[in-house]
């Protein structure tokens, strides 16, 4: 059913960005969903600072509709098991920044892609085309004209 309206909500003029958390009881049931629909990568990202903000632990949870598991926590120390997920979504063609960001907007806990992409590139994995000279640390947006992720 969340995975019916996360798409009935991307199918809204203009909303790109869609991301559901799972509220939790003290004793770590499911209360409800918290289900925050944006037409700017900036609204999600900010929701998202929030709710990091709110619960440094890591505690909260959000729902994954999408590996048939309900709910995965927070975690945003450990990009590696996130990092493959993206691969798996992302590996094989050239894409511009944007496709990447807009991945870990609505599919991790991420507010960006950066810390999945360096995971990829410390095993080799990941190619960039560069505005200019390349960058010597990160991936600075504003630089980059594609990423190509290897399957």
């Amino acid at each position: 059913m969340l995975a019916l309206y996360k798409q009935k909500l991307r199918a809204l003029r203009d909303v790109k960005y869609v991301f559901a958390f799972a509220m939790n009881t003290r004793q770590g049931q499911i209360n409800y969903h918290l289900v925050f629909a944006s037409q700017h990568p900036l609204g999600l990202e900010k929701m998202k600072e929030a709710m990091k903000a709110v619960d440094k632990t890591g505690s909260y949870s959000f729902s994954d509709d999408t590996v048939g598991q309900e709910l995965l926590k927070f975690d945003f120390d450990a990009p590696s098991e996130w990092a493959v997920k993206m691969q798996a979504a992302l590996s094989g063609a050239w894409r511009p920044y944007a496709a990447y960001r807009d991945y870990a907007l609505n599919e991790t806990p991420f507010i960006n892609p950066k810390a999945m992409l360096e995971h990829l590139k410390k095993s080799g994995q990941v190619q960039v085309r560069w505005r200019g000279e390349p960058a010597k640390r990160g991936f600075p947006e504003e630089k980059i004209t594609a990423i190509l992720i290897s399957k």
